[in-house]
């Protein structure tokens, strides 16, 4: 109970703003790839699974500038900058991390919720762990809140 999970792509337009709507109420947050007999899919293909693997690898070492590093991202997704959001960490660590076994267990992971019910497209929210719904673009911070608080 209190869950919200949000299962999104980093590579929509609509992004920057749905990470921000949506910070507030603090949800899990699922990458929308696939894992294949040869590594991971996303729908633009092996740019966008390598952000992820950064992305998780930066939550993992980085947590508190997880959102921050996501956001600046987001803004600017089809910059190979991608060390210019993580200002003040490491970078090698988490090229590291991402390029090897650490980062691929890492997506796995995130991945495993969105693979069990088959969620493909997003953004989709998952309530409580029991109420699944999906919106078109971004939602209103305010109904968003509504639903949530209806739990």
């Amino acid at each position: 109970k209190g869950n919200l999970d949000l299962f999104f792509s980093l590579f929509e337009k609509d992004t920057p703003q749905l990470l921000a709507v949506t910070k507030e109420f603090n949800p899990r947050l699922h990458f929308l790839a696939v894992e294949t007999k040869d590594g991971f899919d996303a729908k633009n293909g092996g740019f966008e699974v390598e952000e992820y693997l950064r992305s998780l690898c930066v939550k993992k070492y980085y947590l508190q500038k997880f959102w921050d590093y996501l956001g600046c991202r987001a803004k600017n997704i089809s910059s190979s900058w991608w060390e210019d959001c993580l200002s003040g960490s490491d970078a090698l660590a988490v090229k590291t991390c991402a390029r090897g076994a650490e980062g691929a267990k890492l997506l796995k992971e995130n991945i495993s919720l969105a693979k069990e019910l088959q969620v493909m497209s997003g953004p989709v929210y998952l309530l409580d762990n029991q109420q699944i719904f999906s919106s078109r673009g971004v939602p209103d911070k305010e109904e968003l809140k509504k639903i949530i608080e209806k739990r």
